[in-house]
């Protein structure tokens, strides 16, 4: 007979709660975005490109989102299909690729930014500044930490 995990949230590692935060945001917002047409990582590009004023280049999307270059090919790949974006060649290195909100895009955008700005605020409801400030200390800390370990590769 299969054991039921009994693990209180109090008792799990940091990792362990970091990811099931993650994964609950991921479906609470993939829940909405769907009937849209989009997932949590298009919203997250086409908010990082409407802050950029409208484009950035492909490279720079890879490493803000820290995904591999396929990763976000395809992604932009799905998105430029959509009509919510377009991408570019650099006539100097046709590797290079621009990438540019449309108006499609920007519109939605628009309208769900106010969602996706909500869902966010709903992870510190009830802490106060002081108690945001310290996590968000905390989480960037984390991320200074596993970019140390992978570039030394070390644990």
């Amino acid at each position: 007979m299969k054991e039921i995990c009994r693990e209180k949230p109090e008792d799990a590692p940091v990792g362990k709660l970091i990811q099931i935060a993650a994964n609950r945001f991921r479906r609470r917002a993939n829940d909405n975005l769907t009937a849209h047409g989009l997932t949590l990582e298009q919203m997250k590009i086409l908010s990082h490109l409407a802050r950029e004023g409208g484009e950035a280049p492909q490279a720079g999307l890879e490493t803000v989102f820290a995904v591999r270059r396929s990763s976000m090919t395809a992604i932009l790949q799905n998105m430029e299909k959509s009509g919510l974006l377009t991408r570019e060649k650099n006539e100097a290195d046709a590797r290079v690729k621009k990438v540019i909100l449309t108006e499609k895009g920007k519109g939605l955008y628009r309208e769900l930014h106010e969602f996706i700005s909500d869902l966010d605020a709903s992870l510190t409801k009830g802490f106060s500044e002081e108690e945001r400030a310290a996590l968000k200390k905390a989480l960037l800390g984390m991320l200074r930490n596993l970019d140390e370990t992978e570039r030394t590769g070390s644990c």
